[in-house]
């Protein structure tokens, strides 16, 4: 039998619009879609799975059978998560460049010289509060292209250090964070520079 994916709404955010771009965006994450998805993140050298762990006390607790954790703190030093996120948008965006299928690369065959002088210097972009710009600024490091990140009002200096020290240039607005998504989409457009950005953009 053919393994699916099933997907449940937030019935605590079912406002239309919404429901309308969740829709839009689901074919995008097929079974199929995430097995390429981890095969090219395999290709990093350095790659490794993060452990699971069985939350016993609280499975008991809540009376079901298991309830599992899985620790990304472990993630290339970085401590989140989301620079799997930022290394396959940047990948794919490089591959698209290219001309060539994801499938067909490694995270190691992007870093050449040979890339790096078909898709001449890139400038990549991007709004965060912390993980997902630090893992696009990784990404693009490790790639050997440059990064951009911007940070709404409010947002712990330790963050921006963290950022910073990827090689990235970075800095925090005195704007909120959807208006700093904006600036950074606007920034984009008129630098040629590439927005990688982890939640839906809207113009005014």
């Amino acid at each position: 039998m053919k393994e699916k994916l099933r997907w449940v709404y937030n019935q605590h955010y079912l406002e239309q619009d919404h429901i309308k771009q969740a829709t839009a965006i689901l074919p995008y994450f097929s079974l199929d879609q995430v097995r390429k998805v981890g095969q090219f993140q395999r290709t990093y050298e350095q790659f490794e799975k993060t452990p699971l762990h069985h939350l016993e006390a609280l499975s008991s607790y809540m009376g079901v059978e298991k309830i599992m954790v899985k620790n990304e703190s472990y993630r290339f030093g970085l401590n989140a998560f989301k620079v799997l996120g930022g290394i396959y948008a940047i990948a794919q965006y490089v591959a698209n460049k290219l001309g060539r299928n994801i499938e067909e690369l490694s995270f190691e065959q992007l870093k050449t010289p040979e890339v790096r002088a078909q898709v001449g210097n890139l400038t990549f972009i991007s709004t965060t509060d912390g993980n997902h710009g630090r893992g696009v600024a990784w990404a693009a490091r490790e790639l050997g292209f440059q990064a951009r990140i911007y940070m709404p009002a409010g947002s712990a200096a330790e963050r921006l250090l963290h950022i910073k020290s990827e090689g990235a240039f970075a800095e925090i607005t005195t704007m909120n964070y959807d208006d700093t998504v904006r600036y950074t989409s606007q920034l984009a457009l008129e630098n040629g520079w590439v927005l990688i950005q982890d939640t839906y953009v809207a113009r005014l």
